[in-house]
């Protein structure tokens, strides 16, 4: 709100830059926004970080009315790299791959616990991939949870299944993944996940974002 100390201090336009944004001694990029405060409404715009592997470009604003809004382009030539830029374990790779979409949620949700949070998140999001692979060797720590095809086909029968005793190193490749999503309730709900490869997957279903 535009009653913290912080964002007070501020003042009514700032902008903010970050040379070297890293987590957990992972270079994210170069941060850059521009905050405009007026009133109880709080708006980031542009809102941009520019890495080694992935470019981010977003818009956010929360109104006076107590929703936020958030617009994003997340681009990337290496998947894997950017998957463990963010904490997430790289069940998959690809050469070229986006990420977008435009959710909201209430103001009072993204200061409670992030399981409340997740629950309140609504909107779209788009998930493109190509001249990758699904890895047969699963790595320690969270799942994309979008991306459900790796755990699906670990779950196959053994003329789809990767990741076996006998050679986990071995790779399923495609040449694009594309998929839409409505989330809404915890949840995120697809129609047309399609994974078009060494096998063709069509898939529709539930994604439990809170249950990851």
């Amino acid at each position: 709100a535009s009653d913290n100390p912080l964002i007070a201090a501020l003042g009514p336009v700032a902008e903010l830059e970050v040379q070297s944004l890293s987590r957990e001694e992972r270079v994210l990029g170069r941060l850059h926004s521009r905050l405009a405060i007026e009133g109880r409404e709080i708006t980031l715009d542009p809102l941009t970080l520019e890495g080694a592997n992935d470019d981010l470009r977003a818009a956010m604003h929360c109104g006076s009315a107590g929703l936020c809004a958030l617009r994003f382009a997340l681009d990337t030539h290496d998947a894997a790299s950017t998957l463990r830029d963010f904490g997430l374990r790289a069940d998959f790779k690809a050469e070229r791959g986006s990420l977008s979409g435009e959710l909201d949620w209430p103001l009072t949700a993204a200061q409670s616990s992030p399981r409340q949070w997740l629950n309140s998140l609504r909107g779209d999001v788009r998930l493109a991939l190509t001249d990758g692979a699904v890895l047969g060797r699963a790595e320690a720590g969270a799942p994309f949870a979008l991306m459900t095809v790796p755990e699906l086909l670990r779950g196959a029968p053994s003329s789809l299944r990767i990741g076996d005793s006998e050679d986990e190193s071995r790779e399923l490749k495609f040449a694009r993944v594309d998929a839409i999503y409505d989330l809404h309730d915890g949840s995120a709900y697809t129609s047309d996940l399609h994974f078009d490869g060494d096998a063709e997957i069509l898939m529709s279903g539930r994604i439990g974002l809170v249950d990851e």
